[in-house]
């Protein structure tokens, strides 16, 4: 064994201490995110053709966040936030984005009305991969809430995990059997809500 030089082992002891408050300090000092939504592209064919008969229209109905302080994702050294509204109209944009590809009249007069919201929405982390989870109800036409769990699991970030969430919850939206037969009446054929 080599011996040390004179004031190296003190001088190692000065760095491990003044690394561990760096590290004790700089934990009470989180950084803080906002999450804006970004459009997670649906690849083709993950949503069968939808038959639509009249016109749409899609709303968000999610009350805005006090603040925009929803805690989304909460780490040691930072903090993601979210207002609720913002995902919940991401998503009412995303199902009006796909329905008008697939040929739905999007907007008035609409002859269905569809209103979405987002409760809930959280990330957590498990290892390298995140795990959005979001609580989505649907009314049809006025009709009683319809609640969709919602779970993207990503090994990107954050905000694609989320992105990625909402776009699972289009693609099981318009892939459930209600919905599909919902959209294909004629807004005549519908009962009186």
């Amino acid at each position: 064994m080599m011996p040390l030089e004179r004031g190296t082992s003190a001088r190692s002891s000065c760095i491990v201490l003044l690394s561990l408050i760096a590290g004790i300090a700089g934990a009470g000092c989180a950084i803080n995110y906002y999450y804006t939504p970004g459009v997670y592209e649906i690849a083709e064919g993950r949503i069968a053709p939808v038959d639509c008969e009249g016109g749409l229209e899609i709303t968000s109905i999610q009350a805005p966040d006090p603040g925009r302080a929803h805690v989304l994702h909460d780490a040691i050294t930072a903090v993601w936030y979210t207002d609720r509204a913002v995902v919940s109209e991401a998503l009412a944009n995303q199902l009006s984005s796909e329905l008008r590809s697939n040929g739905c009249r999007i907007g008035s007069p609409a002859g269905h009305t569809m209103t979405v919201a987002v409760p809930d929405v959280t990330v957590v982390q498990a290892g390298v991969k995140f795990a959005a989870n979001l609580t989505v109800k649907v009314a049809l036409d006025g009709a009683p809430e319809r609640g969709f769990d919602i779970q993207n699991e990503s090994s990107g970030n954050i905000w694609r995990t989320v992105n990625g969430g909402i776009a699972v919850a289009v693609i099981d939206i318009l892939s459930d059997p209600e919905v599909r037969e919902w959209l294909a009446r004629k807004p005549a054929d519908l009962p009186p809500s």
